[in-house]
């Protein structure tokens, strides 16, 4: 079995930018943002969790830092993306 990845971000919304997430719009602008969190070793395209400015998850997706669109949401819900995520989408 392979080993799933890592969340390497953690990005943290600013007040009141939630409600494109909590529609399932996949897709976090940067202007959303208020914080960026990257563990060491972290590169472009690795996963990140997306939060609310109080902390609670809204979704996961692949993070490009340097895109105006920082982050494409794969799922909305606290689950591994793995080869069963991937086949359902």
């Amino acid at each position: 079995m392979s080993e799933l990845p890592t969340i390497g971000y953690r990005l943290r919304l600013k007040p009141g930018r939630e409600r494109s997430l909590l529609l399932h719009h996949p897709w976090v602008f940067n202007g959303a943002v208020a914080e960026v969190e990257a563990l060491p070793g972290t590169v472009p395209g690795d996963l990140g969790d997306v939060i609310d400015h109080e902390g609670r998850f809204l979704g996961r997706g692949t993070v490009q830092p340097e895109s105006q669109i920082l982050c494409r949401v794969l799922t909305f819900v606290d689950r591994p993306v793995d080869r069963d995520l991937l086949r359902e989408r």
